[in-house]
């Protein structure tokens, strides 16, 4: 009898540790973001991504019975985001975290997700190291090494570039891949930085008119918010700066780029491979319905939000249960075969997507994948060329 006993008192609080990790709760996702403060822009524009792509599910009739979205706005502060996290999962039963648009807000869900043994799934986070420090961290944005060994190496080996002068706005969002960018273009391919300009500083406008003067620069590498590197765009312009003009993935809100005009053509930074004007789908798909639903172009944090709700609703849909586990199983082994907007996708074992950034230029306020310009000038030429009448 006693040994009865004690057999059903470990079943019972196993079944207990079963719900409380979530294996008959709802499909519930919440969205975890900024839409105010210094990085509001960011999770506004994620937001619109993952609206879309909910509505592009319930059309589909790919939405899990009982799907549920729950929205909470972090006003850009890390901790009050981890607060939220642990506040989705008790109160609300929150099986996947859509969120952490920031490494600083990625770094303080880190140890709540470890906590509740729940999924937080990315969109945009870059830090280098984030998906190793967690089993439930995954993330569809390159890393910060990444993008900043992309943007050295093109600079030095592609153009030839000898000489840079970095503009830093000093912020969390932008650090690592200033380091990483000046670490690699220095000490591995034997670049110099001519000067640092700290757009933190009341007389940086001077100190960047000097700075050119007295260095002219072969390139300008700008790393900051999106609102300040086209003041530093409009500076360099101010300053007849002719070199090639480099900045980081940040740059990408198309909010900041309607009103950039022809200050910002020209301007190189890297992607995931994303050509929002292409022929190809799903992007030119989902590029146009995109453009009918909200009248602008789809950028590359839209894009990520909407390629990351699919992916949690693909999880949601494809696991055995609501079991983290068998989330985990989906997300690691069951998505080989998925083809997002921002390329196919598929989580290695540290969690982070298995792709690699490629250089992209902004033209006539589109961006564009820079090998994919180069190869149309190209056949322009060709077909030019070609009609011309024979020489005699």
């Amino acid at each position: 009898m006693g040994s009865s006993l004690a057999r059903t008192y470990r079943v019972g609080l196993v079944l207990v540790a079963l719900l409380g990790a979530g294996c008959v709760q709802e499909p519930v996702v919440g969205v975890v973001r900024p839409v105010t403060g210094p990085d509001g822009a960011y999770g506004r524009a994620v937001d619109l991504g993952v609206d879309f792509a909910v509505e592009h599910a319930s059309v589909a009739g790919d939405l899990p019975a009982g799907f549920r979205m729950v929205r909470v706005d972090t006003i850009s502060d890390p901790e009050l985001a981890a607060a939220e996290v642990h506040k989705l999962v008790t109160d609300q039963g929150v099986r996947i975290i859509l969120g952490a648009v920031t490494s600083a807000e990625a770094e303080a869900l880190l140890p709540v997700i470890e906590d509740e043994q729940v999924i937080c799934l990315s969109p945009t986070a870059s830090g280098d190291d984030l998906g190793r420090r967690s089993r439930y961290f995954y993330r569809l944005a390159p890393t910060d090494e990444l993008e900043g060994r992309t943007a050295a190496r093109h600079l030095r080996d592609e153009r030839g570039i000898r000489e840079v002068i970095i503009y830093t706005d000093d912020s969390r969002l932008t650090r690592d891949v200033e380091a990483e960018f000046r670490q690699y273009f220095e000490m591995k391919l034997g670049g110099t930085i001519v000067e640092t300009i700290h757009l933190s500083t009341a007389k940086w406008h001077k100190y960047s008119a000097d700075a050119l003067l007295a260095n002219d620069p072969e390139a300008a590498y700008v790393v900051g918010h999106a609102a300040k590197i086209l003041e530093v765009l409009v500076d360099l312009e101010k300053n007849h700066f002719a070199g090639v003009r480099s900045t980081t993935s940040t740059f990408y809100l198309e909010d900041v780029l309607a009103t950039a005009g022809p200050v910002a053509d020209g301007v190189i930074f890297p992607l995931p491979t994303y050509d929002v004007v292409s022929d190809r789908e799903p992007v030119h798909t989902f590029a146009e319905q995109f453009n009918q639903r909200y009248g602008q172009r789809p950028d590359i944090y839209a894009a990520q939000g909407f390629d990351a709700m699919h992916v949690a609703l693909r999880s949601l849909l494809g696991a055995e249960s609501l079991y983290t586990p068998e989330l985990r199983k989906v997300l690691s082994y069951g998505l080989r075969d998925y083809l997002g907007v921002t390329g196919a996708i598929a989580f290695d074992e540290a969690g982070d997507v298995s792709r690699y950034p490629v250089m992209h230029c902004i033209r006539n306020g589109a961006v564009r994948p820079c090998s994919t310009l180069r190869q149309e000038t190209k056949d322009r030429i060709r077909d030019f060329l070609g009609g011309l009448p024979n020489a005699v």
